[in-house]
């Protein structure tokens, strides 16, 4: 049987008994793969099965008529549409958020890379110089290297479009993926993790303070973080709606169904004859800015669909109760002295806001206060908000022996496999696991020796003559 020499994401044929069977893959009207699989008599009959099984596919990725990508910038945008497909009939990613994937192509990618053939040998090179070239962009401009969440959110379109593009067979192999300013750098769950000691100490450090909103401390809101996992844009958008409070302690629940999202702004000025925006100012400061600020959507980072509920225990009942009663205060000062201030009707009955104004907290307002917190606790290592969310992972993990089911529901994530990015097993637990596996290798010896033994004694004497 011939090699397959086919590209990524083709398929393949195998000899399988007296025949053969094709394995290759079909999209769904969401644009998802599904792998299938016929058999056939002859190698050729399941060679020419895959080819116009691949053929159906492309037509689903391509608009009408419209042949294979030959450049960058169609396969950006078959990629483009591929989301725009997950958007329609998954609800991820949002619309706004596509919007900006397209962005960032548009600005970006398309100018410097967009124009070059994707079987151009000199493609690696090109992407090179690329990235050579923003980050020299950037430092000229900010003084300072590109951080690594506006690198990642750069670059995920590009990378994602190649990615893209190798597993249709557009291109072989993904020129990203072998350069190494471009690797996603692999670290453990465990590396992720706030230490134990400094995650106790500042929970301790919080619930000395109890609720002290205007002083920037709310233990309410990094309890729900450290105790279930919650994201940022969960807790800040976390709505009263959706927490049901009861006096029976096994029956209180929260719905974690909505998510808090800053959107940049938009001008709403025009330009001048220079290609110039006519205020003069950066789109956040434009008198006629639209579009952006805090938005509270439908769903979670895992989709619309993805709306878990989350019992709560008496303790963080009791911290909810509280809280409600500090924030009807807060707001009643705020509409007595005319400082309430909502900039979206959508920002009304939010669980946390601020004391004099009413509005939600925003990402960056959210870690700044987090990271002053972190100093009033005596903890001098700066740490990521996000890392409290894998610190209740591996916690939850520890505690229920790693049961991937249910901490992929208390975290949100549609996929078990995104959990075990959040979770790892330290060395002192696989000792135990080893520890445990040979006890029990151990006890099966000692009760074949005992059966064996038993056996013995039970042989009844022969008979004498």
């Amino acid at each position: 049987m011939a090699k397959n020499s086919k590209p990524r994401g083709y398929g393949t044929v195998l000899q399988e008994g007296n025949g053969f069977r094709a394995y290759g893959y079909v999209l769904d009207d969401a644009g998802k793969k599904k792998p299938t699989k016929k058999r056939f008599t002859t190698e050729k009959e399941a060679w020419d099965w895959l080819e116009a099984l691949n053929r159906r596919n492309k037509t689903l990725t391509m608009e009408d008529g419209e042949a294979a990508p030959e450049t960058v910038a169609e396969m950006m945008r078959a990629w483009l549409r591929k989301k725009d497909r997950q958007r329609r009939f998954e609800g991820k990613p949002d619309q706004k958020t596509w919007d900006e994937y397209r962005s960032i192509i548009i600005a970006w990618h398309a100018p410097a890379v967009g124009s070059v053939r994707l079987d151009s040998p000199s493609l690696r090179k090109k992407l090179i110089q690329h990235q050579n070239a923003i980050d020299k962009a950037v430092s000229d401009k900010t003084h300072r290297p590109l951080s690594a969440s506006r690198k990642h959110n750069l670059w995920m379109p590009l990378r994602s479009a190649f990615r893209y593009g190798a597993q249709e067979g557009w291109i072989s192999p993904d020129p990203m993926a072998s350069i190494e300013k471009f690797a996603v750098e692999s670290t453990s769950p465990r590396e992720k993790v706030m230490p134990k000691v400094d995650a106790d100490k500042f929970r301790d450090w919080l619930e000395v303070q109890g609720c002290n909103h205007r002083a920037g401390v709310c233990r309410l809101r990094w309890e729900l973080a450290f105790e279930y996992g919650r994201r940022q844009g969960e807790v800040l958008g976390l709505h009263w709606d959706h927490v049901y409070l009861t006096d029976e302690e096994d029956k209180s629940f929260m719905e974690v169904a909505k998510k808090a999202k800053t959107r940049p702004w938009k001008h709403g000025c025009s330009k001048n004859t220079k290609g110039e925006w006519k205020c003069e100012k950066q789109a956040r400061y434009c008198p006629n800015k639209h579009g952006g600020g805090i938005h509270i959507e439908d769903g979670t980072k895992g989709g619309k669909q993805v709306k878990p509920q989350i019992p709560l225990d008496s303790d963080v009942v009791t911290m909810f109760i509280a809280h409600k009663k500090a924030q009807d205060r807060e707001r009643a000062a705020a509409v007595e002295h005319r400082t309430k201030s909502l900039l979206d009707p959508s920002h009304e009955g939010l669980v946390f806001t601020q004391p004099l104004t009413q509005r939600p907290y925003g990402p960056r307002h959210d870690a700044t206060i987090f990271e002053k917190l972190l100093k009033r606790a005596g903890i001098k290592t700066p740490y990521h908000i996000h890392q409290i969310r894998h610190t209740a992972a591996t916690e939850l993990s520890d505690s229920t022996g790693g049961d991937l089911p249910n901490i992929a529901g208390i975290l949100g994530h549609k996929s078990i496999t995104t959990t075990m990015g959040y979770i790892g097993p330290d060395i002192d637990a696989r000792r135990k696991a080893l520890a445990s596996a040979k006890a029990l290798r151990m006890e099966r010896k000692k009760k074949a020796a005992a059966n064996v033994s038993g056996a013995v004694e039970a042989q009844p004497e022969p008979a004498g003559e």
